[in-house]
C-alpha cells in the first residue's frame, strides 16, 4: 500500500489501481468525506482519527453509502500537532470508534517529525526511540483493552532507518526513503 497526505492525493493513487491506501491526515469537512466513501467503494482506504467528532460524521456517511471504511487512532507521541494523548484518551476513542457501524478500527499510528530538525545524530535517535516507545506502549494498552491493533504505523523518510528497526512498528510511512 502507499501513504498520502491527502484526499486528492488518495485519488490519484485509486486511479492507478493501488487499493490499499492510508491518509495519514484526518480528513475533515463533508466533501472530504464523500470523497472518501467513494474511495471506499474501491479500495481498502484507511483513514486516521484524532478526536470522535471527525469518527462520527465519517461512520454516518460509509453506513449512508453501504461501504466501511479502516481507522487508525492518531497518537500524539510528541509531535504536538496532531494526535489524541496516549493512554485514557486514545483508549476511549478507540472503544468509541468500535461502536460506530461503517468503521472498523485497526490499530495506530503516530509520526516522530518533531525529531527531524534534530543535527545531533544520537539526540535524534534517543528522541525517535523515545516516540515510538509511546506508540508500543500504546499498542500494549489497545491490546489489553481488548481493541484491535493490527497496524501499528510510523516513520517518515527522515526517521525511516530508526522507525524500521522497532519491533512495535509494523507499517512505515516513509515514502520518500526508496530515493
Amino acid at each position: 500500500g502507499v501513504t498520502c497526505s491527502k484526499v486528492s492525493e488518495a485519488e490519484i493513487f485509486a486511479q492507478a489501481g493501488i487499493r490499499d491506501i492510508l491518509i495519514a491526515h484526518t480528513p475533515v469537512g463533508p466533501t472530504r468525506i464523500d470523497r472518501i466513501t467513494e474511495l471506499c467503494k474501491s479500495g481498502d482506504v484507511i483513514v486516521t482519527c484524532d478526536h470522535y467528532a471527525q469518527a462520527e460524521p465519517l461512520a454516518a456517511a460509509c453506513r449512508d453509502k453501504g461501504v466501511q471504511c479502516r481507522v487508525l487512532v492518531d497518537i500524539n507521541i510528541g509531535m504536538n500537532r496532531t494526535g489524541i494523548t496516549p493512554g485514557r484518551d486514545a483508549i476511549d476513542l478507540a472503544q468509541g470508534i468500535t461502536r460506530l457501524p461503517g468503521l472498523q478500527l485497526v490499530g495506530i499510528m503516530g509520526y516522530e517529525g518533531h525529531a527531524m530538525p534534530l543535527m545531533d545524530a544520537e539526540a535524534k535517535e534517543r528522541l525517535i526511540r523515545e516516540s515510538l516507545g509511546v506508540l508500543e506502549q500504546s499498542r500494549e494498552q489497545f491490546l489489553q483493552a481488548g481493541l484491535c491493533c493490527d497496524i501499528v504505523s510510523a516513520g517518515g523518510t527522515g526517521s525511516l532507518s530508526y522507525a524500521a528497526q522497532c519491533p512495535g512498528v509494523t507499517e512505515l510511512q516513509s515514502g520518500g526513503g526508496i530515493f
